[in-house]
């Protein structure tokens, strides 16, 4: 199942596998994606304009931030673009 808006994908974090890799090869077989959003927004430069407070280490945004990422999905019928996205991160 998947939202309505797109695939989140993450990587395992003992995988060879990395985000960055990954994110150039889809490019280069012309699949888009990008960061998942929510991550660890505590990250992003903009986080000095709020008053926050964090609780606890953050592990798993962390671990979103570092090495997840999203496809996008469509209300119409995507299954050849899926079937692309298959072929290319299972060959």
């Amino acid at each position: 199942k998947s939202s309505w808006f797109g695939f989140s994908i993450i990587i395992n974090p003992n995988s060879k596998l990395k985000r960055d890799k990954i994110i150039k090869l889809l490019a280069d077989k012309n699949i888009e994606c990008r960061p998942i959003f929510s991550g660890n927004f505590t990250r992003n430069d903009v986080i000095k304009y709020f008053d926050y407070k964090i609780m606890g280490k953050l592990e798993n945004a962390n671990l979103v931030h570092k090495n997840g990422f999203l496809v996008g999905n469509h209300h119409i019928d995507i299954t050849e673009q899926l079937l692309h996205l298959k072929n290319v991160i299972t060959y």
